[in-house]
């Protein structure tokens, strides 16, 4: 069955999929990438023995390179995650030579740091600091080579307009213009300027000659489709609040980066900074742009890593609720249920089931205290927040992290949406097993209390960090230890 998108937003979640030639040309620098980096990372590694022992590359000490062995494939799969976390591996072409040596370099000594704990973890102490030291600068400098070359060469035999950033601004006023101007100057990337799009039929100003008007923002996604556009700049005033969120949820959906003038949308956007261009100033949404990712990629290795241990060391646990699940009342052991998830793209959230079967054959209703769809055993799996274990394994998948907001269901979203302005900007980050609101406020059960949940969901989205994820993980460790907040 076809799985149904909310009103609103359909466009946003049907467009995952763009132009050909554009995923044809982005799969294959990933590609390229990606083999380089395997490559390398193992060369770094032989090499780094041969530097430190002055031998050839394959006669190292026997006793030294069974240790690396040993861990050999953990260490490759770390250098790729951490690579992946810090977004080395997409929007390739509208990185600058700079952002690519800084994210590698961040990468690759956080890397380092994750291997010398699995070096005294697996108790492989032969593997020699030294050699991990000079494989990391080793690393390092080969992958950041190997991205720029890749770059040069295929502007070389393809032209630069293979690997130019194809760039749109809405608006039409002279500041859009002249921001228009100054940024097909920038030289760190090579920018192709495709034209101007208006922000209402009504209000189409007048443009200079040599600029051309695509059309309106009613166009944008045929405009976008059409003309394989890889970055849009938001340079005017005259769209509602609420319309920019859903451009920027939209753009962000198709993996668009997104730039917006800060003008009167700082206040309602959230957490901004600022990236000078030339004397113009754009600023990027932080949780969703190159400035968070290494926030972003530190906090997916976290949430794989931790998901990892938490499902090995809780499956005696999970086994023993299920039987009890399955001995207790009929129906399946998990509960599977359409989530709303980043961007409005929709996922299958699993739980142990909580409530008796076909409780909500009558529809969606909010669950309140002592619910009585709910049986006896699952109001205690609820209680001690056991019944949310599954949710682990929707972590692996990327469909949720630890902390985020709660992913709400299609029929929660399209009521909350009408009755809470901005609501739709808590899809603009992924959604969590525990979050600040969740901590933070009373169980939702009515739009009152959803509008509570959302202002401390706006308070996470303006101020998300490691030190915040940490302490709302902390202080969901004490409210399960006091088993309080659940229905």
């Amino acid at each position: 069955m076809q799985r149904r998108r909310f009103t609103g937003l359909d466009a946003v979640t049907s467009s995952y999929l763009s132009d050909k030639k554009t995923l044809s040309l982005e799969k294959f620098l990933i590609f390229l990438t990606l083999f380089g980096d395997i490559v390398f990372i193992i060369l770094s590694d032989l090499s780094a023995f041969t530097l430190r022992y002055e031998t050839q590359i394959t006669h190292p000490p026997l006793l030294n390179f069974l240790a690396y062995l040993k861990i050999a494939i953990p260490i490759l799969l770390i250098r790729i995650l951490n690579f992946y976390g810090f977004g080395l591996y997409y929007n390739l072409k509208s990185k600058t030579n700079f952002e690519i040596t800084i994210s590698v370099i961040k990468a690759t000594l956080l890397g380092n740091l994750i291997i010398v704990f699995i070096v005294f973890y697996f108790r492989a102490l032969s593997y020699p600091r030294s050699v991990i030291m000079l494989s990391c600068l080793l690393t390092a400098g080969l992958c950041i080579l190997w991205r720029i070359s890749i770059r040069t060469v295929i502007g070389i035999v393809l032209g630069k307009d293979v690997i130019s950033s194809r760039i749109i601004i809405i608006g039409t006023n002279k500041y859009a213009q002249r921001l228009g101007l100054h940024i097909t100057k920038d030289n760190a990337v090579q920018y192709e300027l495709l034209g101007f799009i208006s922000p209402t039929k009504n209000d189409i100003q007048e443009l200079d000659p040599s600029s051309k008007l695509l059309g309106t923002l009613d166009d944008l996604d045929k405009i976008i489709k059409k003309k394989n556009v890889d970055e849009v700049i938001i340079a005017t005033e005259d769209i509602s609040k609420e319309k920019l969120i859903k451009t920027l949820i939209k753009l962000h959906a198709k993996n668009i980066k997104c730039k917006v003038v800060p003008q009167d949308y700082e206040a309602t956007i959230g957490n901004i900074i600022a990236r000078k261009v030339d004397d113009m100033t754009p600023v990027f949404l932080t949780p969703l742009e190159e400035e968070f990712y290494w926030y972003r990629g530190v906090k997916r290795v976290m949430d794989v890593v931790i998901s990892i241990i938490v499902l090995i060391l809780a499956s005696p646990l999970m086994l023993i609720i299920a039987l009890l699940i399955k001995a207790s009342s009929k129906g399946p052991i998990l509960y599977k249920q359409e989530r709303v998830g980043l961007y409005g793209k929709p996922f299958t959230l699993y739980k142990f089931r909580t409530m008796y079967e076909d409780a909500e054959k009558s529809g969606p209703a909010w669950a309140t205290e002592g619910d009585s769809r709910i049986t006896g055993l699952g109001r205690f799996l609820r209680r001690i927040r056991m019944d949310e274990l599954p949710q682990f394994f929707n972590i692996l998948k990327n469909n949720m992290s630890l902390v985020g907001p709660r992913p709400e269901r299609l029929y929660f979203v399209e009521a909350l949406k009408d009755e809470i302005p901005f609501y739709l900007e808590r899809l603009t980050v992924k959604p969590g097993i525990t979050g600040w609101a969740q901590t933070a406020a009373p169980y939702a059960d009515s739009i009152e209390s959803s509008r509570e949940k959302f202002i401390q969901d706006l308070f996470y989205i303006k101020n998300m960090s490691l030190a915040l994820d940490f302490l709302i993980l902390l202080r969901t460790l004490g409210i399960i230890i006091q088993e309080k907040g659940a229905h």
